[in-house]
């Protein structure tokens, strides 16, 4: 009897430890803290959509605040049927040129392929009241791209997804000019810039004990390209060896306070990073994005 007394002690004691284990399991694996989406808080900082009534007394070529220059020839657009438009007409024009912008428009650099070097990236569209318009079959817009220290032609980026956003490589150019970069292209979506190539690369890998990092915006930002690359599986990245780079993240919670990680490094061989957000200030946070 005292043997099946022991027994049972030894088996009660056991099942106490496995439920305490599991219990810290959990309650370590849900320590993590998620956050909100960030979409309201880029919508709020992104650049505005410029507006412009194109008319009989219009002038060509059409230019943005930011600089970029546009022709478009009337009888080259028309509505989806295939029908002619007449004057006046609305043209949209969002323009991004800053590292900033392109996070706020969460239009970064990304291809199907990695990363390219974005000189500037660019939104037409145009309308008939609320319709919107199309180009007619063979025919293009005049764009110029302003960077005065333009010294040699670009590929033409187009939109190819958007979500996540992302870019594909054409075949058509922007040419380099004394203002910028002048090219033939279609509306939407369109940027001047060049495939980043890098020989050797590593693996950089990203975990927390903090934060449910698939709450996270996370970025990497190429010196040496100028690119920003959105990091959409919050995990891993392909990182160029040798080469100085900046990984930033950032994350808000219901009561709209932000938060972020960034470190800088150059990049040697496989690694990992341990993220760890901690609370910023808007400011705070826009410098940062300032100096990149």
């Amino acid at each position: 009897m005292k043997t099946l007394q022991k027994i049972q002690t030894i088996v009660a004691a056991i099942i106490v430890v496995i439920s305490f284990q599991n219990c810290s399991k959990d309650r370590i694996e849900t320590e993590t803290t998620s956050y909100e989406s960030m979409n309201e808080y880029f919508d709020s900082k992104k650049q505005e959509e410029q507006e412009y009534i194109i008319d009989t007394l219009g002038e060509c070529p059409l230019t943005g605040k930011l600089g970029t220059r546009i022709c478009i020839n009337k009888s080259d657009l028309q509505f989806t049927n295939g029908d002619s438009i007449y004057y006046p007409y609305t043209l949209k024009l969002v323009e991004l040129y800053s590292i900033k912008d392109m996070i706020y428009y969460q239009a970064t650099n990304n291809t199907s392929d990695g990363y390219y070097t974005s000189k500037g990236e660019v939104r037409i569209r145009t309308f008939k009241n609320d319709t919107e318009l199309q180009l007619r079959q063979n025919k293009a817009i005049e764009v110029e791209i302003k960077d005065s220290l333009a010294n040699q032609d670009m590929s033409v980026y187009y939109q190819q997804a958007t979500d996540p956003f992302t870019w594909s490589k054409s075949t058509d150019i922007y040419s380099a000019t004394e203002y910028g970069y002048l090219g033939l292209v279609s509306l939407g979506w369109n940027a001047a810039g060049k495939q980043a190539s890098y020989t050797n690369q590593a693996i950089v890998s990203f975990t927390s004990e903090t934060d449910n990092l698939e709450t996270v915006e996370m970025y990497m930002y190429v010196s040496s390209a100028q690119s920003i690359v959105r990091i959409n599986n919050h995990k891993q990245i392909e990182t160029p060896i040798g080469e100085q780079v900046t990984f930033i993240c950032m994350a808000i919670d219901k009561q709209n306070q932000l938060y972020s990680y960034t470190t800088n490094k150059t990049i040697t061989g496989d690694t990992t990073i341990v993220v760890t957000l901690t609370k910023i200030s808007d400011n705070d946070l826009t410098q940062i994005l300032d100096n990149l």
